[in-house]
C-alpha cells in the first residue's frame, strides 16, 4: 500500500502532495513511513539545489577574473581535464595572452593553481574569507 502511495506521489507535483494524502486512507505507521519519504526527497532536492547554485558562483567567479586578467595581459587557461579523478581536474593556470606563455600556475608539468590561487595572484591579494 505504501509503496502505491509512494508511486502515486511521486507522478503528482509536490504541491499538491497533502491534497492527494486526504483522499487515502492510511494507518500512522503507513503515514510516517510517506513523511520520512518526503522529508528524504526534500533534503535531496535541497542539496541538488546547493550544488546547482555553487557551481553557478563558481562560474561568475571565474568569469570574474578572467575578465580582470584580461585587463593586466593575462589569459586564465583550465584543465581540460574531464575525469575527476585527474590530479589537474578543475585547475588553472595563467598565461600572458600576447606570447602564451605560462605565467604562473604550473608545478610539475601540470596545472595546479585552485580559483582562489588565480584571484590571489590576479588581484593581488587573498581572497575574502565566507
Amino acid at each position: 500500500m505504501v509503496n502505491g502511495v509512494i508511486a502515486m506521489l511521486q507522478r503528482t507535483p509536490a504541491r499538491h502532495w497533502d491534497e492527494t494524502l486526504t483522499k487515502v486512507e492510511l494507518s500512522d505507521a503507513q503515514r510516517a513511513v510517506i513523511e520520512e519519504w518526503r522529508a528524504a526527497r526534500s533534503r535531496a532536492t535541497t542539496a541538488a539545489a546547493s550544488e546547482t547554485n555553487d557551481a553557478a558562483v563558481d562560474k561568475v567567479r571565474e568569469n570574474k577574473v578572467r575578465r580582470a586578467a584580461a585587463r593586466q595581459g593575462l589569459k586564465v587557461m583550465k584543465s581540460r581535464a574531464r575525469d575527476s579523478r585527474a590530479l589537474d581536474f578543475g585547475c588553472y593556470a595563467l598565461t600572458d595572452a600576447a606570447t602564451n606563455v605560462i605565467v604562473a600556475g604550473v608545478a610539475m608539468g601540470r596545472l595546479a593553481f585552485n580559483l582562489d590561487d588565480i584571484e590571489e595572484y590576479v588581484y593581488g591579494m587573498p581572497p575574502a574569507e565566507d
